[in-house]
Parts: C-alpha cells; structure tokens; sequence
C-alpha cells in the first residue's frame, strides 16, 4: 500500500489549521449553545488535532507522516508549522478544566 501524498497531507493539514482556528477565536459559546455544549465542542476539535499529530506512514508504522520533506507540484519544500495547532491544544484543553 502506498504512503500518504501530498494533496491528502495538505487536505488534513488544512483541517487542522481550521479546527485551530476555531478553538483559538471561539473563546465563549455562541447564543444557541449551552456550556457543555460548547466546552463538547471545543474537546472535539483538540482531539481531533492530537489524532491528527499521530498519523504515520502507512508503509512504516512507526514514522510521523509530518517529519518527512516533501515537495509540492513546484518542487517547493513543504514545512508544516504546528506553532498554532500546539497552542490551540494547549488552549482547549484549559476548556475542559
């Protein structure tokens, strides 16, 4: 079975930035929620970026898909920043306390 490619990692990537995004901004519920609503929300966008962080190749099951260089269609290097997404954990996580 072939490894993750570039467009899926981009994709899931991106996903990541947006579940951080959320939890970083979204700092009270919204009108229609209750707490628990809310702080359920936010839970599951940091568990899914902790999901996210584990994901390794599928040919070695033990190497991170995010450490290897990769290439985009240009031949640019691609580097995946988890500045956001580590702080985005860090911050939902104080939710639930």
């Amino acid at each position: 079975m072939a490894n993750w490619n570039i467009d899926m990692l981009t994709a899931i990537y991106a996903r990541a930035r947006d579940s951080a995004n959320l939890i970083n901004t979204q700092t009270t519920k919204n009108a229609d929620e209750t707490e628990d609503d809310w702080k359920n929300r936010i839970k599951t966008n940091w568990e899914h970026l902790e999901l996210i962080k584990t994901y390794k190749q599928i040919d070695d099951s033990t190497t991170s898909v995010w450490v290897d260089k990769r290439k985009d269609e240009s031949n640019n290097d691609i580097e995946w920043d988890w500045t956001a997404v580590d702080a985005a954990i860090t911050k939902g996580k104080s939710v639930q306390a």
